[in-house]
């Protein structure tokens, strides 16, 4: 967990609180989740959402990650994805290629980190996740279907 102060770059409005790390990005950067489970990148870049002035971070217990790979070559993406506990620490990133995405318009927040970014292209579309929710990716992209590799990162935490 870190508590973090500082200012939201796009408010200028004062930051206080309790946020979940969910992984580092930079060596000034991390990418944390409030309460609500939305993700904003806090640190000294350009990128952030939040500006920190002051930053303490402490373990909560025993933290147990795990990773592995999932590859796709043409898969429905809700039917891959399937398998994969909903759990609000389990994070999918990697890169995939969506076909039929003339319509694939995933919602971008100013204020928060945007982990599903899109590359449209002609008739496909390229589909960058970082630290991406599984339910998210599900809502969002459940209907296409996609080649690529993801990495699932469960984030265990005993007491």
């Amino acid at each position: 967990m870190a508590q973090i102060k500082g200012r939201n770059t796009l408010t200028q409005q004062a930051v206080q609180g309790q946020f979940e790390v969910v992984q580092p990005l930079t060596q000034t950067d991390l990418l944390v989740k409030d309460s609500q489970g939305r993700l904003y990148r806090a640190g000294e870049t350009q990128e952030s959402q939040i500006q920190i002035t002051q930053v303490q971070v402490q373990r909560q217990g025993n933290v147990k990650p795990s990773v592995r790979e999932i590859r796709l070559e043409d898969e429905a993406i809700a039917e891959a994805l399937s398998q994969i506990p909903q759990s609000d620490r389990v994070y999918l990133s990697g890169l995939l290629t969506v076909e039929d995405a003339e319509d694939l318009v995933p919602p971008n927040y100013p204020d928060r980190f945007n982990s599903i970014r899109v590359q449209p292209g002609s008739g496909i579309a390229s589909v960058h996740l970082e630290a991406a929710s599984p339910a998210e990716v599900i809502r969002i992209l459940g209907d296409y279907s996609a080649s690529g590799s993801l990495i699932v990162r469960s984030i265990h935490v005993q007491s």
